[in-house]
This record gives structure tokens, sequence and C-alpha cells, in this order.
């Protein structure tokens, strides 16, 4: 773990009271890692130090899209220390935000919520614990009954079209999991689901989702699996847009005027 970086939790923390901002200003307040930040540094990554890694990313970025997926580096102090003491700089966390990163919780102002008890900002370490516990109580008490779909709670029949996993991983020695696969909804749990067995049990293959990336292009979808894929319709983890600068959908746009030059110079509308 790198200097003064606190522990990461291991769930998504959402602050109260904080908004989303990718580029924060000198002087915000962020929340981070259950505890607050000043931003004491705020600047663009010159192009010379960024990674072969952001290049490729922002390749597929249209131009407002990629201003704003610059890399981008800030430095942070705990929020507690506001005095001018040279020695405040051993307390100083580096970090480096990179294309794809969603953002950092910054609060509207230098004030924020803490707890009463542990002086953390809300909602601290214990409270999400305790949070985190009912909810897995709940979610488990879902898997317990056999023949009922944990996603809908509703019971499973011959009409229905449905995935049953033998391993219940939220219930050890529980029933077999069984979801509706026909409802969109379920579907969605369902392949999450079967996301966490293929990490329980490396090597399961995947068949409602597609480990693979999906761009759009002028003349259809294409997933970076190739003949790997489980399906375009699929759940797959990234979607993209392609731009203006995609040979492929240049030649495709291309091949179209020039079907509908043909078009207009033979006079007849059944031309393409």
């Amino acid at each position: 773990m790198a200097k003064n970086h606190p522990p990461e939790p291991p769930y998504r923390w959402r602050p109260l009271g904080t908004k989303d901002i990718r580029q924060p200003a000198v002087g915000q307040v962020i929340a981070w890692r259950h505890m607050a930040w000043r931003v004491i540094e705020s600047a663009m990554v010159p192009e010379i130090d960024w990674r072969s890694e952001d290049r490729e990313t922002l390749e597929y970025y249209n131009l407002t899209a990629r201003r704003k997926a610059v890399p981008w580096r800030i430095i942070v102090r705990p929020a507690t220390i506001t005095g001018d003491d040279p020695r405040d700089r051993d307390h100083d966390v580096h970090l480096s935000v990179r294309a794809g990163f969603g953002g950092f919780d910054a609060y509207p102002g230098t004030h924020y919520p803490i707890c009463a008890q542990c002086h953390e900002p809300v909602p601290c370490r214990e409270e999400m614990a305790r949070k985190i516990g009912e909810k897995a109580e709940q979610d488990a008490a879902r898997y317990e009954i056999p023949g009922v779909c944990p996603a809908c709670s509703e019971p499973v029949t011959s009409r229905h079209k449905v995935m049953t996993f033998e391993d219940n991983l939220r219930v050890p020695f529980g029933p077999p999991v069984t979801f509706h696969v026909g409802r969109r909804e379920c579907r969605h749990y369902a392949a999450k689901y079967e996301r966490e067995m293929a990490e329980a049990n490396p090597g399961h293959w995947l068949v409602l989702s597609c480990p693979g990336h999906v761009w759009r292009h002028a003349d259809g979808p294409e997933c970076s699996e190739g003949d790997d894929c489980r399906g375009l319709k699929v759940e797959h983890p990234h979607v993209n847009y392609c731009d203006s600068r995609c040979s492929r959908c240049r030649d495709f746009r291309e091949s179209a005027e020039d079907r509908v030059k043909a078009r207009n110079a033979a006079g007849d509308w059944t031309v393409w």
C-alpha cells in the first residue's frame, strides 16, 4: 500500500452531501476512503507523461469527451490540517485520475457532516458495516427457498425460461438457485450471479454475459471477443461508440454515399 493511503473499503462508499466531480479545484474538500481531504494541487498531467493505456483509451473518445477524460493529477491533505507548517506535507497524498475514472465525491463547501461518535464523514465505517450486515441477511433469505427466483421472489414454473445454478453462493449447503432468464430484470441479476460463480470457480464458462468490449459502428456492433462472443445481446462490461476517426465507419458511410449517388444517377429509388 502506498504511503499515507488509507485502506480502501470493500464496498462503494457514498458520503452524505457530496456531488461527483472528476477534476476538483484547489481548496475543495473531497471525501475519499472514509476521510475528508482538502485539495492542495489540481492540474492536468502533461501529455508527455501519459501512459500508453491512456492514449489508447482516449483514441475512442470524441473531442468533447476527450477534454473531460484527460489524465489528471491532484494532491490532497487531511481536511483537519489547516495550518501552514511545512511538515504538513508529510500527510499529503498524490492521486492520479485516468480515463474512465468516475470522479471524486466533493462537498459543496468546506463544511461537511461527521459522525458524533467516531468523527468520520457520514456514513462512517461502523454505520456502513451495520447496513451491509442487514442487507446480507435480507439477501441470503431470498436464496433459502428452492424453486423461487431470488431476483423477483416469485416461484418458477415450467412456462418460464429459467437457469439453475447448483452452487448456492449465498447460503452454504443451501438449495440450487433458479432465476427467470426470460425476464429482463431477473436476467440481469442472473448474469451478475453467474459472474460471481465464475470468480469462485475459475474456468466457468459465462453464458449470460461476455467479458469482451463492444464497439458500436455505423454498420453494426463488434465485440472484442470475436467468434468467442456469447452474443451481442448479452451483457458486456463496456459499450463504446466510435467517432469519425473510425476507418470502418468512414468506409461504410462513403459506401452509402456512393449508393445514393448511383440511385440518383439512375433516377430509380430502388437502387441502393
